[in-house]
């Protein structure tokens, strides 16, 4: 693959995307920045979608549309990345659409900065475009050249969703996505930006974070989050994604960081659940298909009580590593733990708060 000098390329998958995806691709035709390719992968949509995308590149030869079965974003992102040829490359999922500068701030972003990757900031809009609310993510140039930066930097911003787990908010080289084979992962359906994402930190040297507010996130209704079938699929999908990636992170850190992987593990599978319950999680754990590894990482996680204070704040160490602690008590029926979230739920009562086992973020 021969990567033009200055050539963007944009990634659009789409699946069933024709009621807003002209609306996408007039924002990528309209960009200030002219050098880009639009690769837009029909995933076997069953609408219009192939006919709208076919007619917008019609009348544009930077825009190709290609169809094939479906089989996921996922493998809609990867077919693409075979086809690209730009130095640069930027998803955008075919109902959001991006500012007109877009494409421009973050290209002046990276190399102004000498990066490897720049994230910006997002608008929320509702199904009519209409902005509702904002990102706040990091802002600045990041260094995450040394071990210690690096695995700060995941451990506390990507987990921490500091600069969102999304992959449609950012620049990435496209050398480094195809010298060291990342690729989305198929076998998953939530969680995949995250895992790409952790996997290209391990190869970038920096980031750029800018404030500029250049995508525009439209918001689907997730109140199905609630039930007990996400939850299980929630869990099982991120507790795949900690422990396929455990495997690169032991390859890229020297052991000393390596013995600390179970601070990752608990940010990620703590704040990826955290709309639910401790007793919720602590039932659909002693289900887990990886239960014996989920185990195993909280126990060890569990042991190092002190360390909680170099992952989270000062005010809320002690409260997350109880909600693991109750979590462990319950899946190895430990008297010992029981009787502690006796008195411990006891002096919650007395301050007028809910038990450990019933708290759930909001």
């Amino acid at each position: 693959m021969k990567n033009d000098d200055k050539l963007v390329s944009i990634i659009v998958p789409s699946y069933n995307g024709e009621k807003y995806i002209g609306e996408c691709l007039a924002s990528l035709i309209n960009q200030s920045y002219k050098d880009i390719e639009v690769i837009v992968v029909d995933d076997g949509s069953t609408d219009k979608t192939f006919e709208v995308a076919s007619e917008y590149a019609s009348n544009d030869r930077r825009i190709n549309v290609y169809r094939k079965k479906n089989e996921g974003v996922s493998s809609a992102r990867n077919y693409a990345l075979e086809l690209i040829k730009g130095k640069y490359c930027v998803f955008v999922d075919s109902d959001d659409f991006i500012a007109d500068t877009a494409v421009e701030k973050m290209v002046n972003a990276i190399e102004t900065d000498g990066t490897d990757w720049v994230n910006c900031q997002y608008h929320k809009v509702d199904g009519s475009g209409n902005v509702v609310g904002n990102s706040h993510f990091l802002t600045g140039v990041k260094n995450i050249s040394d071990s210690h930066n690096k695995f700060v930097f995941l451990r506390d911003c990507i987990t921490e969703h500091r600069i969102g787990y999304e992959v449609c908010l950012k620049l990435f080289k496209t050398e480094l996505i195809m010298k060291h084979g990342i690729r989305f992962d198929q076998s998953c359906f939530m969680g995949e930006d995250l895992k790409f994402c952790m996997s290209y930190s391990l190869l970038a040297n920096n980031i750029s974070c800018i404030e500029d507010c250049l995508y525009f996130y439209r918001f689907r209704n997730e109140s199905a989050m609630n039930s007990v079938t996400s939850l299980k699929a929630l869990f099982e999908q991120r507790l795949h994604i900690v422990k396929d990636f455990q495997l690169l992170f032991c390859e890229s850190f020297p052991v000393e960081y390596q013995r600390k992987y179970y601070q990752i593990f608990y940010k990620l599978m703590v704040l990826a659940l955290i709309k639910f319950t401790p007793k919720e999680i602590s039932v659909m754990a002693g289900k887990a298909t990886e239960y014996k590894y989920y185990n195993a990482m909280l126990s060890e996680a569990i042991a190092h009580k002190k360390d909680f204070y170099d992952f989270y704040t000062k005010s809320t160490a002690m409260f997350f590593w109880n909600i693991g602690y109750y979590i462990w008590t319950q899946l190895n029926h430990s008297i010992r733990g029981k009787i502690y979230f006796f008195g411990y739920n006891f002096l919650r009562k007395l301050a007028g708060k809910c038990a450990i086992d019933q708290w759930r973020e909001g």
